[in-house]
C-alpha cells in the first residue's frame, strides 16, 4: 500500500436514480444483502493522470450515459438488471458492451463444451433481485410445457443447498432477461480503450461494424472475466503449433460437439471441469477416453467455503491492510482444481466399469508428435497414445484484460497490487466512477469474487455505497 492516501467516501457529485419501489420478497432480500458489507473505512487515491489519460473529444451532457459496462456475462448481465430495477434508471441510459450478440453466451458454451447438468452454487445465486426466484420459478407451467425429456432434471435441485440443474439456471435467466429487455441495451464490440472526459469516461471499442468507436459515460463497471486467458502448459503450446490435436476447453473458439470423432482421447486436468468433460466424451467413446491427474483429486462442494458468504471470514479478511497477504489467502482459500462429492462418484463409477481409464503423471508430460498427428507420452512404464487431447487447466493467474488496460492503468494511475490486480476502494471504485466487479474486485470481496456470489456482492456495495449514503 507504499504510495497510498486514504481519503473519506462520499457520496458521488452525479444525481442517483431513485430506488425502485421493492415487493416484500425483494425487501427480504435487500435486507440480507448488508451481510457480505464488512469492509474497510476509506478509499485509496489513484496517483496522477498521465496526459494522454484525456480524450480529445468532447462529449455534452446529452450524449452521456448514466452507465457503460463492459463485459456481458453473468456478472455483466446482472449489474444490468440491477441498475434497472433497484436504481431505476432506463434503458436508454445504460450500455453492455460484449464481443458476443446474446447475453451469457459464453457461460453457455463452457457448460455444453464440459458436458454440465448441475450448478456448483446454491439456488439463490442467479440473475434475479429476489433470493427466491429461483425456487419459485421451477414449479411454474410454463416450464413444465416447456420442458424436454428430461424435465424432471430441468426441474431438480440437488442437495445440499438446492444447487440447481443448469437447463433451470439457463431458462430462469432467459425469463429474467426477456422480462427486463436486457438483451435491447447491449452493444457488440469489443473494449480497446478507456480514457477521460468531463464528467465521466470515454471507452473505446471495435466490432465488426467498425474499426473503432467510442461512447461516453459518468460511471463504467468493468465486469471483465478470465475467458480471454485459458492456461496452456508450454509443452501444449508447441504441440499445437506443430499441428497437434490439442485443443483447450476453455478456449473461446472450441466446441466439442464440432470435433468429429476420435478413436482415442485424452483429457489433462485434475478438477471439475476435467472430470465432466471425460464423463461427457465417454459417453460417445466407453473405454476411449483417458483421464490424466497430476495430483490426488480434492473433493469440496464449492470452490471455497461456505463460511466465505458470511461475516466472520470476510471480517478477518477486510482487516488485512497488505493486498499481498490477501491474495496470500485468496490463493489458499480458493479450491483450484477441486470437483464435487457428487462428480467424484459418478467418475469412480465410471472407472470401475471401465468407461474411463485414469492414469497419474508424476511429472509434467512430454507428448511425442507421430507421423499420422497421434500422439503419444510415456506414463511409468507405457505409453498412451491418442487422437484427441484436450486441457482443463484452468484460467492463468493474472490479470484480466490485456493491453488496453494495461494501458489505461498506466495512463488514468489506477492503483495495482503486487499481483497486478486492482486495489479498489469498499465501493469497488478504481478511481472515481469507475467500478470493478468480478476477478477484478477479488482483492476487495475475497475468493468468492469471481462467482454468482461475487456479482450479488458487488451488487450489495453498489447499491450501498451508491444509494444509501446518497440519501444519508
Amino acid at each position: 500500500m507504499e504510495g497510498k492516501v486514504r481519503a473519506p467516501l462520499r457520496a458521488p457529485a452525479a444525481p442517483i436514480a431513485r430506488r425502485a419501489a421493492l415487493g416484500p420478497d425483494e425487501a427480504q432480500t435487500a435486507r440480507r444483502r448488508w451481510l457480505p458489507l464488512v469492509g474497510m473505512e476509506g478509499t485509496f487515491a489513484p496517483g496522477r493522470e498521465a496526459p494522454s489519460a484525456f480524450s480529445t473529444r468532447r462529449y455534452p451532457d446529452s450524449e452521456l450515459l448514466e452507465w457503460v459496462i463492459v463485459g456481458g456475462g453473468i456478472q455483466g448481465t446482472y449489474f444490468s438488471h440491477l441498475l434497472i430495477r433497484r436504481f431505476g434508471l432506463s434503458h436508454r441510459s445504460i450500455r453492455v458492451i460484449d464481443p458476443y450478440d446474446e447475453p451469457l453466451h459464453r457461460w453457455k458454451r463452457f457448460a455444453d463444451n464440459v458436458g454440465m447438468t448441475m450448478l456448483r452454487s446454491p439456488a439463490v445465486h442467479h440473475l434475479d433481485l429476489a433470493s427466491l426466484s429461483l425456487k419459485r420459478f421451477a414449479p411454474s407451467a410454463r416450464l413444465r410445457q416447456s420442458a424436454d425429456v428430461r424435465g424432471e432434471r430441468v426441474l431438480s435441485f440437488l442437495a445440499p443447498y438446492g444447487r440447481p440443474s443448469l437447463q433451470l439456471f439457463n431458462r430462469h435467466a432467459e425469463e429474467v432477461i426477456q422480462r427486463n429487455g436486457l438483451g435491447g441495451i447491449r452493444i457488440r464490440g469489443l473494449a480497446c480503450g478507456l480514457r477521460l472526459i468531463d464528467g465521466g469516461f470515454e471507452v473505446c471499442y471495435v466490432s465488426d461494424a467498425a474499426p473503432e468507436t467510442t461512447l461516453a459515460s459518468r460511471r463504467i463497471i468493468l465486469a471483465i472475466g478470465m475467458s480471454d486467458q485459458p492456461c496452456w502448459p508450454q509443452w501444449a503450446l508447441s504441440l499445437r503449433a506443430a499441428g497437434a490435436p490439442v485443443f483447450h476447453i476453455l478456449d473461446p473458439d472450441f466446441s466439442r460437439r464440432r470435433m468429429g470423432d476420435f478413436r482415442e482421447a485424452i483429457v489433462y486436468g485434475g478438477g471439475l471441469s476435467a472430470a465432466q468433460v471425460a464423463l461427457a466424451l465417454a459417453k460417445q467413446r466407453p473405454g476411449r477416453v483417458t483421464l490424466a491427474t497430476r495430483h490426488d483429486f480434492r473433493v469440496h462442494l464449492f470452490d471455497s467455503e461456505p463460511s466465505w458468504q458470511g461475516q466472520n471470514f470476510m471480517r478477518s479478511f477486510a482487516h488485512e491492510p497488505d493486498p499481498s497477504k490477501r491474495r496470500e489467502i485468496i490463493t489458499r482459500e480458493r479450491h483450484r482444481g477441486s470437483l464435487t462429492p457428487e462428480a467424484r462418484e459418478e467418475l469412480d463409477a465410471a472407472v470401475a466399469g471401465g468407461i474411463v481409464r485414469l492414469v497419474r503423471i508424476e511429472e509434467e508430460p512430454s507428448p511425442e508428435l507421430g507421423a499420422q498427428g497421434e500422439l503419444s507420452f510415456a506414463v511409468g512404464g507405457s505409453r498412451i497414445r491418442c487422437d484427441l487431447m484436450i486441457l482443463a487447466t484452468g484460467y492463468e493467474r493474472k490479470r484480466p484484460g490485456g493491453e488496453w488496460l494495461d494501458r489505461a492503468i498506466g495512463e488514468l494511475g489506477l492503483p495495482c497490487a503486487p499481483c497486478g490486480f486492482p486495489i479498489p476502494d469498499p465501493s469497488l471504485q478504481w478511481r472515481p466512477g469507475l467500478y470493478v466487479s468480478g476477478p477484478l474486485a477479488e482483492l476487495e470481496l475475497g475468493p468468492v469474487a469471481r462467482n454468482i456470489a461475487g456479482a450479488h456482492r458487488a451488487g450489495a456495495r453498489l447499491e450501498y455505497h451508491l444509494l444509501e449514503k446518497a440519501r444519508g
